[in-house]
Order: C-alpha cells, then structure tokens, then sequence
C-alpha cells in the first residue's frame, strides 16, 4: 500500500514538473495553456484518488486484522472454551443432541464465515487462525446443521460457516492435501481439545 501511494506522489510530481517546463519552453497561444492546464488538473485528480483509494485500503486492512485479533480472544474467552470443553465431551461420546454449547460454537464460526465472504477479514489469517478448528467442528457437527435445516425448514442456516468450510477445504484439495477427516482422527481431535482447554 505504501508503494501504491508513493507512486501516487511520484505521479503528481511528474506531472508538476511537465507543466512547469511546458509553461517555460516558450511562447504559445492561450488556447495550448487552457489545454495543458485542463489536462494537468485532470492527471492530478487522478493522482489524488490514486492515493486515497492507497489509504482507503491501508485503513480496511488494518481494521480486518483488529477485528480478527477481537475475534480470536472471543474464541480462547473463558467464556467460550468452557462450551467448547463441553462441546467436545459430548461429540467425544457421540452426543445425538446439539446442544447449547454446539449452537455457540456453529454461531461464532457463521460470524467469521460472514466477515470473510464481505471481506472484512483476510481469507489467509482465518485460514492459519481457524482452518483446523473449523474443519473438525463443522465435520462433527454438519449432521446436526442439516437436521436443523429440514426442522425449521431453514436452508441457509449456519450457511456462512457451510460457506467457509468448503472454502478451506478447496484450499487443502489445492495443496494436494486430504481434505477427508476419518472419525477415529475426529475423536482424537475432540480428546485432545478438552485436555488442552481444561487440564484435569
């Protein structure tokens, strides 16, 4: 971005500088002078938006990774690894239920699912932040997702998360990874996350 709106800079010098020597080469009619300074005021509105486009973007990137930085701490709260502690006992011992806890964990990813897809968070940082997590979660809880879908006849239900999802999952097929995840790695993904959250 600094190099955009350094060039932008660069741009309205150049042309400054143009003007300044067109002006002083010497005699010309008053229509060539109303010509060169239209067109110089054009080329500098030009540069201008250039550089304010440069800083618009700056300040959008900067406000997507605060709000993945607000983002993350939500998801490390006390708060939320407590219903991810419990979330992850009960798909351990194959809960036939989604619970409270479930609900709340299918909600925070359907908030950053939403953030991604407008572009107000970088696709790359939620890919290193939240790429693991979502996969095993949505995974074990898609069944439930769907189940809701046909209850309350509801489609787009949860589909910012769905959206996300297959996403990431698109990423792992591009980088010749699996994207399948077998149960037995699923429940040892949910073991491990109620050691790491609540040490017993």
């Amino acid at each position: 971005m600094r190099k955009t709106l350094s060039q932008g800079i660069v741009g309205t010098s150049i042309v400054a500088i143009a003007v300044w020597w067109i002006y002083t080469s010497g005699p010309h009619d008053d229509h060539f002078y109303v010509a060169v300074t239209a067109m110089a005021t054009v080329a500098i509105a030009v540069a201008t938006i250039w550089a304010i486009s440069a800083q618009v973007a700056t300040a959008r990137s900067v406000a997507g990774v605060q709000i993945l930085l607000q983002i993350m701490d939500k998801f490390d709260s006390d708060d939320m690894v407590a219903k991810r502690d419990r979330l992850a006992m009960l798909l351990v011992g194959n809960s036939a239920v989604l619970t409270a806890d479930g609900e709340a964990v299918l909600d925070f990813f359907e908030t950053v699912g939403h953030l991604t897809k407008k572009n107000s968070l970088d696709l790359d940082m939620v890919d290193n932040g939240f790429s693991l997590y979502l996969r095993y979660y949505w995974t074990a809880l898609a069944p439930f997702v769907r189940e809701r879908r046909r209850t309350y006849s509801d489609p787009t239900l949860y589909e910012h998360a769905e959206w996300l999802n297959e996403t990431l999952c698109r990423r792992e097929r591009v980088a010749g990874r699996s994207e399948d995840i077998p149960p037995q790695q699923l429940e040892e993904f949910f073991r491990t996350e109620t050691k790491v959250l609540v040490p017993r």
